[in-house]
């Protein structure tokens, strides 16, 4: 049948990561695609506490509907820890709780993007984004990324040869997917740039507190108090995916219109999980949490490379990550990895071809590889496996 859609659904389109997610959640598969966190290490028991006092807590008012913008004491919550990490001076008002941060980059694409305009991203960049900002029917220019972060003298010339660039999209801390941390003077000279030509920097920052030693650089905010900075953070990867909270941090003028999307879309993020999370933050020590699953992310990072490093054949490179949950693997330029996904499949081991995170999906020779949600023997085994699917390619 043929239905006359609206023009920006022929924008639209799973990202590969979901078009693999039945192979990528096959028991009898060792994957490396998905970008989860380890189901072990989720808090269960502490967060069944922290519900089972929403039910006996103000029932009504967790049950009823309630303000768009969030329940009040989490978005103090959140602005206050920002605030304490990063200098800045925010308030409630400026921050609107969201169903994960994905609904937050899909409403900052509703809000600003017009068919046409330009949004300028790391190369490669977060799928899922290029498809939440895809079908507002904008274009992408890829910025190379260095160890330092964005390559800023191409976003210099880029802003001088356009004037539809509407927003740069950037993930500061151990990139989705290459687990680049920005420096320092990236961080500031980014906000300098955005600041001098009135362009929107969107800082996606899931990663923030997952570095492994616990440390971690300044938010772009910090260099310019949420004036043109927009942060985008969750609790889907230091809490669990499916508890789907996510916020924005940005300034009021521009929270009063991701208002307006939200009300359009959903009218308010569910209220019982909103107070379910405000109590897990109270009742137990969120810190702790947080460095327990660090050591534990560091361990399978380590055994990752590690094991890398010996399977896998000399022209296969790759960084090892301060935190986060990928290992970017750069091989051969002559390579397709998409080709060599079936090869790997059929020998029991799946990960996501590096083309689906460039925007323009040139590239070819990579593999994002996912080391936070896989048991140590499977992270043993699944590489040594693609490392021999590899090494028959290469010979």
């Amino acid at each position: 049948m043929e239905f006359n859609y609206a023009d920006r659904v022929l924008q639209m389109d799973a990202s590969d990561i979901r078009k693999l997610m039945k192979i990528i959640t096959d028991p009898n598969m060792i994957s490396f695609g998905a970008g989860s966190p380890a189901k072990n290490l989720f808090p269960i028991d502490e967060l069944k506490n922290a519900n089972d006092l929403v039910y006996k807590d103000n029932v009504l008012g967790a049950f009823q509907y309630s303000n768009s913008e969030g329940y009040v004491p989490l978005r103090e919550w959140i602005v206050e820890r920002h605030n304490h990490t990063n200098r800045t001076m925010l308030r409630k008002e400026n921050v609107l709780i969201t169903n994960g941060s994905q609904q937050g980059l899909d409403f900052v694409g509703k809000i600003f993007l017009n068919k046409g305009d330009i949004v300028l991203c790391e190369n490669p960049t977060y799928a899922s984004a290029l498809s939440a900002f895809r079908s507002y029917e904008c274009e992408f220019q890829g910025i190379t990324i260095d160890d330092e972060g964005m390559v800023l003298s191409e976003v210099k010339d880029l802003i001088a040869k356009h004037d539809n660039i509407k927003f740069i999209y950037i993930i500061p801390n151990h990139q989705n997917p290459t687990g680049t941390t920005w420096s320092l003077k990236r961080r500031k000279a980014l906000a300098e740039i955005a600041k001098k030509n009135r362009i929107i920097i969107i800082e996606d920052d899931p990663y923030r507190e997952l570095s492994f030693d616990g440390s971690y650089l300044p938010s772009v905010s910090q260099f310019d108090n949420c004036n043109y900075v927009i942060t985008l953070g969750s609790f889907s990867k230091a809490l669990c995916p499916g508890l789907r909270v996510g916020w924005i941090l940005a300034n009021e003028e521009i929270i009063s219109k991701l208002i307006y999307a939200k009300q359009a879309t959903d009218l308010q993020t569910n209220e019982i999980v909103q107070r379910q999370i405000y109590n897990y933050l109270n009742m137990y020590n969120y810190d702790e949490h947080l460095s327990i699953i660090r050591k534990q992310y560091k361990k399978r990072c380590d055994t990752a490379c590690e094991i890398a490093s010996e399977f896998f054949p000399q022209v296969v490179n790759f960084i090892k990550p301060t935190g986060g949950f990928f290992l970017w693997l750069n091989l051969p330029n002559h390579i397709d990895t998409k080709d060599l996904l079936p090869i790997a499949i059929k020998r029991g081991v799946a990960y996501v071809p590096g083309y689906s995170f460039y925007p323009d999906k040139s590239i070819h020779n990579n593999i994002r590889l996912n080391y936070s949600s896989v048991a140590e023997e499977d992270l043993i085994h699944g590489i040594k496996v693609l490392g021999s699917v590899i090494k028959e390619v290469c010979d």
